[in-house]
């Protein structure tokens, strides 16, 4: 019978943990964390994971605490940091909403009117309600409509961690589509591919299942078969030895064990030797 004896892969599933990267030294997982993270595997974390792992002038960007300004308001605004959220303003002497852009501000000479949105700050309208006229935010846009209001999100950070910043919109990132034997999952805001549990290769494109390395042991060595012994002999093993006997009532010694006679000559040659 064969014995099967499965050869595990010390790094196939990773001991590291996340974030951690698994390298196979003579047979044996050697851990390390991944460039741009910090600890000891299998606790290896990012910079940041909330915004308030960050100072307040910074926001958590794909996983390191970065100043989230840059490219979060449109063209004539400018952005300040108000606890890890960039908010944006028009520059003076102009209008619109300052994530998208701000044009020159034209002045016109209006009535006075108590319900005139001018002192309502960006992205809100001024609507008359129970005689006075109150500011609130237009569809979309969030926060305090006499200051300003912003959209749902200007940055991926703004936005639950299965979802992605998309146009000022929190949206399910799900839009690409992985290759054979693999599934999409979220990560740091953004749609990933990875293979199925017990598959490996390119997951955008196909992955293939990971091949088992079976060694085949030996059969054990009868040392007896064939027997050495010759005819009318008896073999036994001992200690992976063949010894060698003859058979009860048979007389010699192996391989030339016979019996004591095989023609009826043979019993008078004995009976004739045992009268000299």
């Amino acid at each position: 019978m064969s014995l099967y004896i499965q050869i595990s892969n010390p790094y196939i599933p990773s001991p590291c943990g996340s974030f951690g990267e698994c390298k196979n030294v003579n047979n044996k997982a050697v851990c390390s964390c991944l460039p741009n993270y910090s600890g000891q595997p299998p606790n290896c974390r990012p910079e940041c994971v909330i915004n308030s792992e960050c100072s307040f002038n910074k926001a958590c960007v794909n996983l390191r605490c970065k100043y989230p300004c840059p490219g979060s308001c449109g063209s004539n605004a400018q952005c300040n940091v108000v606890n890890h959220v960039p908010v944006c303003y028009c520059f003076e002497g102009y209008t619109g909403d300052p994530f998208s852009g701000c044009q020159k501000l034209i002045p016109i000479e209006q009535p006075s009117h108590p319900y005139n949105s001018s002192f309502c700050g960006a992205n809100a309208n001024c609507k008359e309600y129970n005689g006075a006229g109150p500011c609130t935010c237009i569809t979309g846009y969030f926060g305090d409509p006499y200051t300003g209001c912003r959209p749902e999100c200007v940055q991926n950070s703004d936005c639950p961690r299965d979802k992605s910043c998309l146009i000022n919109k929190c949206k399910n990132p799900y839009s690409r589509t992985c290759g054979l034997n693999a599934e999409c999952f979220i990560r740091n805001y953004a749609s990933n591919c990875d293979c199925l549990p017990g598959f490996t290769g390119n997951p955008t494109i196909s992955c293939h299942q990971i091949p088992t390395i079976i060694e085949h042991s030996r059969e054990p060595i009868n040392p007896c078969v064939p027997s050495p012994c010759g005819p009318y002999s008896l073999c036994r093993e001992i200690k992976n030895n063949a010894v060698c006997s003859c058979l009860p009532n048979y007389i010699g010694a192996p391989p030339m064990c016979k019996p004591e006679c095989v023609v009826s000559s043979d019993v008078q040659i004995v009976h004739k030797i045992g009268h000299v």
